[in-house]
């Protein structure tokens, strides 16, 4: 039920310290616990437009980044999510 990273309200977070070896930081800790509090108060459908908006930002700041237009930073992150994975028939669609 938990992933990697993930954190519950009132918990801390389940990873080990990928970066720093387990180290806790108190100050990451809350930040955490509020975020995921925020989120828990949002509604579905508000849920859903936070994904929607964060998405299309991530997607302006690759575009700016890299110099790109829409259809090619699109076409590159899609190859990219292809890298190191077994080819499948369903990808060449």
């Amino acid at each position: 039920m938990w992933g990697a990273g993930a954190v519950r309200v009132g918990g801390t977070s389940d990873r080990l310290g990928a970066y720093n070896g387990g180290m806790k930081s108190k100050v990451a800790a809350d930040l955490a616990q509020e975020q995921a509090k925020r989120v828990a108060a949002l509604t579905p459908a508000e849920r859903i437009a936070l994904v929607e908006r964060l998405g299309e930002e991530s997607i302006a700041l690759y575009m700016a980044a890299q110099s790109v237009d829409r259809r090619t930073a699109m076409a590159r992150i899609e190859a990219s999510r292809r890298f190191g994975r077994r080819p499948s028939r369903s990808a060449d669609r």
